[in-house]
């Protein structure tokens, strides 16, 4: 019992340190919209215009959050308190414009400690993630039965957590995205490493800053649709019936499927924010949602285009297809090197049989359509019997003209007698030519397959005149073929 209390007082100490740590050090603002702002104050811009100034400071998440929370304080000391599901924006509306200008008017390093001069690209991404669930939020807020500035904030307010630690732990948040597989989540990998998650930390900074706790409750904790009598669903706006978090949570996996290279799991993210989108939307939704992100980033990609103009790139599956193009070139380097018709029969053979199972059909739709119709004439799939140590023929492709399919050896002695039993001791294709039956010159590639675990050699035949006049090519798709063959039978 003892050891318990004192495991749960050090991680409450080392999440009340977390919390003074992030809140000093916060995340950057943009200063050419800080410079704007403070610009209009000074000039009388916004007295005429509040609605303008509270807009434009929701257009920065930085601002925003930093704005939210010292006029928190401020009413806590006045000892005002929220109703339960204050709509965030109106707190910034209440403040008033001088109250607003006492918190703008300052240079940006009062704010934050850190400088966009400094982001790098997995602090892009998350910028790229908040903005895209925030903008998500806002456009399904109306299918909810909620204000769409109520799901926008909300949507800023769960993703605060991640943010913070992305810039304040920024090699913790590296490790723990480098380590998703496709099993845990980003919360959890990140709470394994801090000892909190970022939900833990975005709660209690949130209640430390006044937010009601069933605002909290309906934001991060009821995730699922909940029955309850029609006046207490009627008082709470639905909202505590688990509509607040669930539509964030459309947001967020839309976000999540948008960056397929970091996150494995993207596919199946997209597949149930696609429902959930068409569902709420309709058929124009994910467009609608595109059009608010343009709209909330547009300050953004005026201050830093060079970064900025791909968050607003909002495509899941264009960028599913290329994460997916280049997890196969990862596994198989030479496809980039093949030609288009030939790297795409490759291409669909990796993409209909995942990797993991034996593709006894991609085999044979490789042997039987794909190599015939490569430009390689004939060949065959030799693999080895250890108690002969000979070489044998498996597998033929059309009618070899150099090769009669007989076995042969790869023992030591007699290795460097035929161009297949060299291939199979070689690092690199071996390529022979020589006068075929017709007395057409043929040139013959023989190369490995597998190569920590070699099982046999393949080997292509392909006229002469051909070959000399696209070589590195003809290697290049050799060896893409090879390495096919040896992922079908799932060799290294």
């Amino acid at each position: 019992m003892q050891k318990t209390t004192e495991n749960f007082n050090a991680s409450e100490r080392r999440l009340q340190k977390a919390c003074e740590y992030v809140s000093d050090l916060w995340f950057p603002v943009n200063p050419e919209l800080l410079a704007k702002i403070k610009l209009g104050l000074h000039g009388g811009v916004y007295d005429l215009d509040p609605e303008s100034l509270v807009r434009t400071v929701s257009g920065d998440f930085s601002l925003f959050m930093y704005c939210l929370r010292e006029l928190l304080h401020t009413l806590q000391r006045e000892g005002a308190k929220l109703p339960p599901l204050s709509n965030p924006v109106d707190i910034l509306r209440a403040a008033g414009i001088e109250r607003l200008r006492q918190l703008l008017d300052v240079d940006e390093s009062r704010i934050s400690r850190h400088s966009f001069d400094d982001i790098d690209e997995v602090q892009v991404a998350r910028f790229q993630e908040t903005m895209v669930s925030a903008s998500s939020a806002e456009v399904l807020a109306s299918s909810f039965r909620l204000e769409p500035e109520v799901g926008f904030s909300a949507a800023l307010m769960r993703q605060l957590g991640h943010t913070l630690i992305a810039w304040n732990y920024p090699t913790v948040y590296k490790e723990a995205l480098s380590s998703l597989d496709g099993e845990s989540t980003l919360d959890v990998a990140l709470a394994e490493r801090l000892g909190f998650s970022p939900t833990l930390l975005a709660i209690r900074m949130l209640v430390s800053w006044g937010i009601p706790t069933q605002f909290c409750e309906a934001l991060f904790l009821m995730d699922d649709e909940e029955e309850g009598d029609e006046d207490e669903l009627a008082a709470f706006n639905q909202i505590l019936a688990g509509s607040l978090a669930k539509l964030c949570r459309i947001g967020e996996a839309l976000a999540r499927a948008n960056n397929p290279k970091l996150y494995p799991n993207a596919a199946h993210e997209w597949e149930f924010a696609k429902q959930a989108i068409v569902e709420k939307l309709g058929k124009d939704g994910l467009e609608m949602i595109q059009d608010a992100l343009a709209d909330n980033i547009e300050d953004y990609v005026t201050f830093m285009p060079e970064i900025f103009t791909g968050a607003s790139i909002l495509e899941p599956d264009l960028h599913l297809a290329q994460a997916q193009q280049d997890c196969i070139i990862s596994r198989n380097p030479y496809l980039a090197l093949c030609g288009p018709v030939l790297r795409a029969k490759l291409t669909a053979i990796y993409i209909s049989h995942p990797q993991g199972y034996l593709y006894e059909k991609g085999l044979t739709e490789l042997v039987h359509t794909v190599i015939p119709s490569s430009g390689f004439t004939a060949g065959c799939i030799y693999t080895i019997d250890p108690g002969v140590q000979m070489l044998l023929a498996q597998t033929k492709i059309g009618e070899m003209q150099l090769k009669k399919g007989a076995p042969i050896d790869y023992s030591i002695v007699a290795s460097d007698t035929d161009s297949v039993s060299v291939a199979f001791r070689s690092m690199e294709p071996v390529v022979e030519f020589n006068l075929a039956p017709t007395g057409e010159l043929i040139s013959g590639i023989a190369g490995v397959i597998g190569h920590s675990n070699r099982i046999g050699v393949l080997y292509l035949e392909v006229p002469h005149s051909t070959f000399m006049q696209r070589e590195k090519e003809c290697i290049a798709e050799f060896k893409a073929l090879a390495r096919t063959v040896s992922d079908c039978l799932q060799l290294d």
